[in-house]
């Protein structure tokens, strides 16, 4: 898992260990602290399992990843996500929501990990109008965020 020390990686944390799964987390710590996993542990009563600190963007670090561990999948939650931040450093909001990504796959396809869950947004429908979205909704992102997720 990417992103597994932040909001919302940790709550997934805490529910696939919950559900049996061993777990790889993987985090750079920019938006959380390695305490997190600690609570993790805690609250599931299991140990999260191997933790490596890296920038999803080093593919070469993430291949050394998957080079250690079998993965059947990977879940996917590192990313930056503050909109106002995105319109300030949209280059950086790309270069680690895009290109971060973009070296994940890459490190999957490599190691033959071909399943995914992506954690996008429902801020890259913009102002899609009242009612419930699917993906049959057209993209209209109003922001770096959005149209990097």
């Amino acid at each position: 898992m990417t992103g597994g020390a932040g909001f919302i990686g940790s709550h997934a944390c805490v529910e696939l260990l919950d559900h049996g799964y061993e777990l790889i987390v993987v985090d750079d710590y920019s938006n959380s602290t390695p305490e997190v996993l600690t609570r993790v542990e805690r609250i599931a009563g299991r140990f999260v399992g191997a933790v490596y600190e890296l920038d999803i963007r080093d593919r070469r670090s993430l291949s050394a990843v998957f080079d250690r561990h079998a993965a059947d999948a990977v879940v996917h939650f590192a990313a930056l996500k503050a909109v106002g931040a995105s319109m300030r450093r949209p280059t950086e909001y790309y270069d680690t929501n895009v290109g971060g990504t973009t070296a994940l796959l890459r490190a999957m396809h490599e190691h033959g990990v071909h399943r995914l869950v992506f954690s996008s947004s429902c801020s890259l429908y913009g102002d899609a109008g009242p009612g419930p979205l699917d993906e049959s909704v057209p993209a209209r992102p109003a922001n770096p965020y959005a149209a990097s997720k």
